[in-house]
């Protein structure tokens, strides 16, 4: 059964890939480095995150799903200075104190409550540009399978980060994860 699992999920990664991917197409590096032709323009300020961060619970729908809760704007977290390079004590603007968090999490749940859709926007001041980042599927791999319940897409936005995980007790949905960042994305675009 768990090779029928894996066999399914490999086929529908390649049909996705192959849906996706444009033979005639050209590809070419673009630097995104301010110093290289990207301006501070498209970077957004603190106080329009928090705004994006405001908005988000009320604007985002995601199919299937109920939003639950969200951090409120209260998520300063203390953290060990190295694991930000030495950078910061807090996640915070300024990191070093309380106020202006730089994360924020917004939690949805599906209608039967066997699946959790943990959001969290993260705000830094240096643009990165508007991509997805990463698609981590660990239920495709040879690991425990109690352990691999789940899937996370990482997106970028101007200077924000977007963490979207989807936790379950039962089988992954991947087009539950993809349909919450379309969701996202069309809001973003949209603000």
């Amino acid at each position: 059964m768990l090779a029928i699992k894996r066999f399914c999920m490999f086929i529908t990664a390649i049909l996705f890939l192959t849906a996706c991917s444009d033979n005639d197409a050209t590809y070419s590096v673009k630097s995104t480095s301010p110093s290289e032709g990207e301006n501070k323009e498209g970077v957004l300020s603190y106080k329009e995150f928090e705004n994006l961060f405001e908005k988000l619970s009320d604007e985002v729908e995601i199919e299937g799903y109920i939003y639950k809760d969200s951090s409120d704007g209260e998520d300063a977290i203390r953290i060990d200075e190295d694991l930000s390079f030495g950078k910061r004590k807090w996640l915070t603007k300024d990191g070093e104190s309380l106020t202006e968090p730089t994360q924020e999490m917004f939690f949805y749940e599906n209608e039967e409550s066997t699946r959790l859709l943990t959001i969290t926007l993260a705000y830094t001041e240096n643009f990165i540009g508007n991509d997805m980042l990463f698609y981590n599927i660990s239920s495709e791999h040879d690991i425990n399978d109690e352990l691999s319940n789940n899937e996370i897409i990482a997106l970028s936005y101007k200077n924000i980060v977007i963490n979207i995980m989807q936790t379950t007790s039962t089988d992954i949905e991947m087009e539950d994860t993809q349909k919450a960042a379309e969701s996202i994305i069309k809001y973003l675009e949209a603000y």
